[in-house]
């Protein structure tokens, strides 16, 4: 139940919305909804305690509250794993972590390609990281960090690092320690697919160290490194490796094999390294400081490629982790509709939306231009450019009408580049689009133009049919 002065509202599903400030809500702890006009089923409920994957988007059922210090948002003792994307390296693998020490690979993100997690060993008892007492997660556009407290630590405290490696799919793992301790590092569960067909990002999911998925995997130790694999999903291999070095161990999991590493860190970091090369794997060993300093610089780069400094702390780290989205969703040669929902799993690029203006704010010029001669090359002969390009090159089809909004990108570009020579050398394709638009639905109709779901903001605000001020103001 959610509460503003004498209104109330029930949300009568387990979903709840994921921005409950935008509404100027608060929780009210006074109602009893156990009977009454707001009963519900106890399995309706909202809920505010999970510890499994739980996205951001669109289905999320547990509302938490980050606060921004720093430049960062933070969390203390959240209780989602996966909810934060590292982007990565514009390819088709991306790395979530979250608000507990829990790392996955994933694909597509159709394939999951096995979480990383981490045990706590002391005084003859083990315990995950992500089960610790006390948790504080920060994010702050170039990285994840977590700084994990319990009992069973004592006054120690272990601070871990995570970020995606800077020239190829994996991510590097920073461990450090106010004072030495013995940990036990565990990777497994590679999987093709996800429950009901449904892919990274995309509502509620088990997730977390799932022993059930390591069901076919195939593991090969190597020392201090392994390779992890599943014959069923074609391309899925993985390399792991420790600094200092270690040896991993096969050990079973549920239907499957897992890997497992007991190591003693302290007082110097030590790191994880999961990559999908072997050989990208045996470079970063060799310089895991250089790698993991190297990954800093380079996404810190991108977090703040645009700054803001102004009275309010919220919109300033806004800027920062949207700058990181906005190098996410490009994938070469164009902008996916999203950076992880919408995104490589429609394999393919959507003509139009709103994807382009951030990044030509940001300074990515060089992809903008590479984008509009990608989207040119699939225009019609009746001039009209085509609203979805597969990842194979074909042409897709998609309800959309995105060439207003497409010409309405172009037109951004240059007020912000000045770049008359891309405008030459497109115009030509340019002025077909504008004619198509002017036969199609611009004709016999005073002046105004049919729109037909057309807006930048198509979802649940878009105009479909009749002459309006809106598709003729682009």
């Amino acid at each position: 139940m959610l509460s503003d002065g004498p209104h109330t509202l029930g949300i009568w599903r387990q979903s709840a919305i994921p921005h409950i400030s935008a509404f100027g809500l608060s929780f009210d702890g006074e109602i009893d909804f156990t009977e009454g006009v707001f009963a519900l089923p106890k399995e309706m409920r909202l809920r505010d305690d999970y510890r499994i994957q739980e996205w951001m988007i669109w289905g999320i059922s547990g509302i938490e509250q980050f606060r921004v210090t720093d430049g960062a948002y933070r969390i203390n003792n959240g209780q989602h794993t996966f909810n934060r994307p590292l982007y990565g390296t514009n390819g088709a693998d991306v790395v979530f972590a979250g608000d507990r020490p829990l790392v996955l690979m994933a694909r597509g993100p159709e394939t999951k390609l096995g979480v990383l997690g981490g045990q706590m060993v002391a005084n003859n008892q083990r315990k995950w990281l992500h089960e610790a007492a006390n948790i504080d997660f920060t994010y702050e556009g170039s990285h994840v960090a977590w700084e994990v407290r319990d009992p069973l630590l004592g006054d120690n405290m272990v601070r871990i690092v995570v970020v995606a490696l800077p020239d190829a799919e994996g991510f590097i793992l920073q461990v450090s320690m106010l004072e030495p301790v013995r940990l036990c590092w565990w990777y497994g569960g590679l999987r093709g697919e996800y429950p009901l067909g449904q892919p990274a990002g995309s509502g509620r999911l088990p997730g977390g160290r799932s022993e059930a998925d390591c069901a076919g995997n195939v593991v090969q130790t190597d020392g201090s490194s392994v390779h992890l694999s599943k014959p069923a999903v074609e391309g899925a291999n993985i390399h792991v490796g420790l600094s200092p070095p270690w040896h991993w161990v096969q050990v079973t999991a549920a239907s499957g094999p897992a890997d497992q590493a007991q190591v003693d860190i302290g007082p110097e970091a030590g790191y994880v390294i999961v990559a999908a090369d072997r050989e990208v794997l045996q470079a970063a060993l060799a310089e895991p400081e250089t790698t993991f300093q190297r990954a800093l610089a380079h996404y810190n780069k991108i977090a703040t490629r645009m700054k803001t400094q102004t009275p309010y702390p919220l919109l300033d780290a806004a800027i920062r982790t949207n700058n990181a989205a906005l190098d996410g969703e490009y994938y070469p040669p164009s902008f996916l509709h999203g950076a992880i929902r919408w995104g490589i799993r429609f394999q393919g690029w959507f003509l139009g939306w709103r994807g382009w203006y951030g990044p030509i704010v940001a300074g990515d010029w060089e992809r903008v231009r590479g984008a509009a001669r990608m989207h040119f090359q699939h225009q019609r002969e009746d001039g009209k450019v085509a609203a979805k390009v597969q990842v194979d090159g074909t042409v897709g089809s998609w309800g959309y009408e995105m060439d207003q909004v497409f010409l309405d990108h172009l037109r951004s570009y240059y007020w912000w580049t000045g770049d008359e020579q891309l405008l030459r050398g497109l115009w030509p394709k340019i002025a077909r689009n504008l004619q198509y638009q002017r036969e199609s639905y611009g004709t016999q109709l005073a002046g105004l133009y049919t729109n037909r779901v057309n807006t930048f903001i198509s979802d649940g605000h878009h105009y479909n049919g009749n002459p309006c001020t809106q598709a003729s103001a682009y």
